[in-house]
């Protein structure tokens, strides 16, 4: 019986680690929150237009982390990897006043496979005349996404966010996906004021 007992609490005690573990924090969604500020900003440069954003609910998995290496930032990439260990379920807790939708992996696969049995139809057609269909076909795979989510530019996806020791500076991953194209960024924040404010990033990404 005392077996039994040990046992059920070793497990529920890794069980409950492993659930706190994946549990996103307040911290890491102001982080998010300063992120999506400075892409929103970004997008009124370049392109003029204010997108609603859509982001996946779970966290994506990012191990690699880029050369962000000085004594100021001591343990950042060690928290990153930890944290990125297990996926995080975002909530739509993230505090910024812009538009933004937490949506569903199966949601957003669901859309799209939606699109890609549309173009097999069409290509099935399409190879019957004798006609290829050229370019386009990512537009029609993406079609039932930007029908039900219009004003967006694909949809995003966030990693754990890990911070330093001195918990001045933040690690984040972004991943964009949209109809023929994606981006990639791994992004440092670092805190002053009270705010997350840009640092530095790698990858192909939204600021200059």
């Amino acid at each position: 019986m005392k077996s039994a007992v040990l046992l059920f609490f070793v497990f529920g005690f890794c069980h409950f680690g492993l659930f706190a573990q994946s549990a996103v924090t307040g911290e890491e969604y102001a982080v998010y929150a300063s992120l999506l500020k400075i892409i929103d900003r970004e997008n009124l440069k370049e392109y003029k237009v204010r997108y609603s954003f859509v982001i996946q609910d779970k966290t994506l998995a990012a191990g690699f982390v880029n050369n962000f290496n000085s004594l100021r930032m001591k343990g950042l990439a060690e928290d990153f990897k930890l944290k990125n260990q297990n996926a995080g379920q975002l909530k739509r807790l993230i505090p910024v006043d812009l538009r933004y939708e937490i949506v569903a992996d199966l949601e957003i696969d669901e859309l799209l496979k939606t699109g890609r049995n549309e173009l097999a139809k069409i290509e099935a057609d399409y190879k019957e005349r004798n006609l290829g269909i050229g370019f386009g076909a990512s537009e029609i795979v993406w079609e039932p996404f930007y029908q039900k989510y219009p004003k967006t530019n694909g949809y995003y996806r966030f990693s754990r966010v890990g911070f330093s020791a001195s918990r001045q500076f933040a690690l984040v991953e972004l991943e964009r996906v949209s109809a023929g194209s994606g981006d990639s960024a791994q992004y440092v924040l670092q805190k002053a004021k009270g705010d997350w404010r840009f640092y530095a990033s790698a990858g192909n990404h939204w600021v200059e």
